[in-house]
C-alpha cells in the first residue's frame, strides 16, 4: 500500500483515509532573539520571526527550500526530507528526488572545502613529523582536519544556501539502546573476530612473548625485565588498555570522531542515496571517505605503514574497501537512530580499539604484513565488518523492494 498526500496519480485508484495535518515549533537563536527585542524599541516588522514562521508553515507541510525538500512544485511532487534524509520520490521528475541548481553547487563545494582544508593540514602535518620530527603537532593537526567536513556542511549550508545543516543533533536514546550498545562495543567484537581470523589464517604469527612490548619501549627493556622490573606483560597490556578502549575511550574519541561523522553521514550519504540508490551511494560514499585519507598514507604511511606487502597501491584500495564497509554500519546506526552521536561513538570506539591486536606480532615482521592484519583494517581482518556491511544493505535492499 503506498500513503500519498495529493489529490490523485495517474493509472492509480485512491482512497481517502483522513486529514494530513503537520507542525513544528522552532526557536531562534540568542542574537535573532536580542535584535528582536531591539525592534520592539523603534517599532516595525520582526523579519527574524515572520521568515522563522514561514520555515515552520512550509517544513510542516513538508516541502519548500529551507528543509531541503523538492523544488519542482509539482502536485505530484512527494519528496519530504526529515534528519538530512530524503523521503519519498517526485513522480514528475523521473523518480528522482527534485534539486535547485544551487543545491547541486553547494553539494560540490562541500567535497571542495572538506577535502581541501583537510589535505592541507594532513600535508602540513606530514611535513612537521617528517622534517621536525614534531609528533604532538602532527597528532594535533590530523584531530583538526577531523572537522574539517563538519566545517564544510556549515559553510554550505549556512553560508551558501543559507539553509539548516539538517543533522539530528538531538540525542535520542529511548528505543536505540541496542544501537547504543552495537556502536559502543561492536568496534570491539570486530577487532577480536579480526585478530582470530587472522591468526587462524598464520598461526605462526602470533607472539605473545612480549617482544612488540619491548621494541614500544624503545628496545631499552627485554620481555622478561619488562615483567620482572615493570610487571607489564602482553596480557596485562590487553586486559587495562582494552579496558580502557571499551569504556572512556569511545566518549572521548567521540568529540573529534563527530566533525567526520557530520560530514560524511550526516550530510554526504543521505544526498549520495538520494541520486545513487542504497548501494551505490555507500560504495561511492566509502570510496571518497578512503580517498579523503591518501595524503597521509602516502606521505607518512597513516594506518599500513611505508613498507608493508604490496605498498602503496595495495594500501589504497584495501582502505577503500575498508571504509566501505566502515562507512556502511556507520550509515546504518544513523538511518536507525536519527542521532549523529552514534556513529561517531562508534567511529571514536574503533579508533581506540582496532590498533591493539598488533600486540600479538612480531614486530621484526608485523609492519609487512600489516595490510593483511590482525586489525581490522587489514585485507584479511576486514572480513568480517565487509560481511555484515554487506549483508545489511541486501537485508535493507530486499525490504525496500517489498515496500
Amino acid at each position: 500500500m503506498l500513503i500519498v498526500t495529493i489529490n490523485e496519480i495517474p493509472g492509480k485508484k485512491l482512497e481517502a483515509l483522513g486529514v494530513v495535518r503537520g507542525s513544528t515549533v522552532q526557536s531562534r537563536n540568542l542574537g535573532h532573539d536580542m535584535m528582536a527585542g531591539f525592534r520592539t524599541l523603534v517599532g516595525g516588522e520582526v523579519t527574524d520571526y515572520a521568515e522563522m514562521l514561514t520555515e515552520a508553515r512550509t517544513y510542516g507541510q513538508g516541502r519548500g527550500k529551507p528543509w531541503g525538500g523538492c523544488h519542482c512544485g509539482h502536485a505530484l511532487c512527494l519528496c519530504q526530507r526529515h534528519a538530512g534524509r530524503s523521503r519519498g520520490y517526485c513522480l514528475w521528475n523521473g523518480g528522482e528526488v527534485c534539486m535547485t541548481a544551487k543545491e547541486k553547487q553547494g553539494f560540490g563545494l562541500y567535497f571542495l572545502f572538506a577535502f581541501g582544508m583537510a589535505w592541507l593540514l594532513q600535508v602540513y602535518a606530514s611535513l612537521l613529523l617528517l622534517r621536525d620530527g614534531n609528533a604532538a603537532a602532527y597528532q594535533l593537526l590530523l584531530a583538526v582536519s577531523m572537522f574539517c567536513p563538519l566545517v564544510s556542511v556549515l559553510l554550505v549550508q549556512k553560508f551558501w544556501l543559507h539553509q539548516p545543516t539538517g543533522i539530528s543533533w538531538r540525542p535520542r536514546l529511548k528505543g536505540n539502546g541496542r544501537y547504543l550498545l552495537a556502536a559502543w562495543f561492536g568496534p570491539a567484537v570486530f577487532t577480536v573476530l579480526a585478530a582470530v581470523l587472522y591468526f587462524a589464517v598464520f598461526p605462526s604469527r602470533l607472539d605473545t612473548s612480549g617482544s612488540w612490548l619491548a621494541t614500544a619501549y624503545g628496545g631499552q627493556w627485554t620481555p622478561e625485565a619488562l615483567k620482572t622490573e615493570l610487571g607489564v606483560t602482553t596480557t596485562s597490556y590487553l586486559i587495562q588498555n582494552g579496558l580502557l578502549a571499551v569504556t572512556l575511550a569511545p566518549l572521548a574519541n567521540m568529540i573529534p570522531a563527530v566533525g567526520e561523522e557530520t560530514g560524511w553521514r550526516g550530510y554526504m550519504m543521505p544526498r549520495l542515496k538520494e541520486r545513487l540508490g542504497l548501494l551505490n551511494g555507500r560504495l561511492l560514499g566509502g570510496i571518497i571517505w578512503g580517498v579523503w585519507h591518501w595524503p597521509l598514507m602516502l606521505l607518512v604511511g597513516y594506518e599500513y605503514g611505508t613498507n608493508y606487502l604490496g605498498a602503496p597501491l595495495l594500501g589504497l584500495v584495501v582502505w577503500c574497501v575498508v571504509c566501505f564497509a566502515l562507512n556502511t554500519l556507520l550509515d546504518w546506526l544513523y538511518e536507525k537512530t536519527g542521532c549523529i552521536w552514534v556513529p561517531a561513538i562508534a567511529h571514536g570506539a574503533l579508533n581506540a580499539v582496532a590498533s591493539m591486536p598488533v600486540v600479538l606480532t612480531d614486530p621484526a615482521e608485523a609492519s609487512y604484513y600489516t595490510v593483511l592484519g590482525p586489525m581490522p583494517i587489514g585485507l584479511i581482518g576486514m572480513l568480517p565488518v565487509l560481511a555484515v556491511a554487506v549483508w545489511l544493505t541486501l537485508r535493507q535492499m530486499k525490504q525496500e523492494e517489498k515496500n
